[in-house]
């Protein structure tokens, strides 16, 4: 049972001769390579790595040509413990998307560190992630991070000679932020349903709307455009400010989010409670914060491919007493 392949694989192929590689790092398992930098070495430009879940941590890999990498997402244990595998795919030591990279896709991962470097076109999403920043002496572009959980800090910070342009960071969880800076004006963002539970600062083109904030750490938009948010960081903050339909001077517990509701998991917890003044509070009418808005988070980071939730089967059996019998359910996340 243990070397069942327990992530199923359906995806319309980005090219004709695309590939989809196996990486499994687990003794005893037939997978096509054991590192991520050997298959990310081993692919051709539109390749598909499919990093399967281990009891033991990936290594880091440096992106130099255009790949999608996928994962089995986070937190299983909390939200689908029924699971015939609730590891995740960790990878620590950096994953770097540098020159080259431009296209690539990352999907359901576990990340310690992400970092950019000259880069374009680039789609981070449903990964848990330590820290995420970009290379201050580089451009980057077009560039989504989306249904991500973000737990220490995320940065985009060129410096005046370079810039950021087209950034998305939509329905994600965010610690730490910072996007731009007083002095530098090179970033082009906009944060659109995130939750906030850190310090915020940002230059003056980001656009921020539809977000939560959750803690009592300093805010500083350097006039950024900022509306639709809601500060729940307690009865007397209202760092959105009360203009532009920002609310303000609430409790997170108490009005706005599931924190603190018996048996909600760590990511489920940010789900807005019944009767959440956050319901209908962001631009156009949709509910702020990172279940919000037209992509909602997605709980635990299911990648969109289908997972085996459920597995039983007789050990023996043949064609006559008796035939061996399986049963599989299986679930996925659009």
């Amino acid at each position: 049972m243990k070397n069942i392949i327990l992530l199923l694989f359906l995806f319309t192929a980005t090219s004709l001769f695309a590939k989809v590689w196996r990486v499994n790092n687990n003794p005893g398992i037939a997978a096509d390579f054991t590192t991520i930098q050997a298959a990310h070495d081993g692919a051709d430009f539109g390749d598909t790595l499919l990093i399967e879940p281990s009891t033991n941590q990936y290594t880091g890999v440096t992106v130099t040509k255009k790949l999608i990498l996928i994962g089995a997402g986070y937190f299983l244990d909390e939200n689908y413990p029924d699971l015939v595998n609730v590891n995740d795919a960790y990878i620590v030591s950096g994953l770097t998307l540098s020159t080259g990279s431009n296209g690539s896709q990352i999907i359901g991962l576990h990340l310690q560190i992400v970092q950019f470097f000259n880069c374009s076109d680039i789609l981070i999403t449903r990964s848990r992630i330590g820290s995420i920043f970009h290379n201050t002496s580089s451009n980057i572009s077009n560039l989504s991070i989306t249904k991500n959980y973000i737990y220490s800090s995320l940065g985009i910070t060129p410096n005046n000679a370079w810039s950021a342009n087209n950034i998305l960071i939509s329905n994600n969880f965010i610690s730490q932020c910072v996007v731009g800076s007083a002095s530098n004006n090179n970033v082009e963002a906009t944060l659109i349903n995130n939750i906030f539970s850190g310090s915020i600062a940002s230059g003056s083109k980001p656009v921020f709307f539809n977000n939560i904030a959750v803690n009592s750490s300093s805010f500083n938009f350097n006039g950024a455009f900022v509306a639709n948010n809601i500060d729940a960081g307690g009865p007397t903050l209202a760092r959105f400010g009360t203009e532009n339909n920002n609310k303000g001077n609430v409790s997170a517990t108490a009005a706005v989010l599931m924190v603190g509701a018996p048996g909600v998991s760590t990511d489920g917890q940010w789900k807005l409670r019944p009767a959440s003044i956050a319901i209908g509070a962001g631009l156009n009418g949709v509910d702020c914060g990172m279940y919000g808005g037209d992509t909602p988070y997605v709980l635990s980071g299911l990648p969109p491919i289908p997972v085996i939730t459920k597995f039983n089967g007789t050990i023996t059996g043949d064609n006559t007493t008796p035939p061996i019998q399986v049963t599989v359910s299986v679930e996925s996340k659009n």
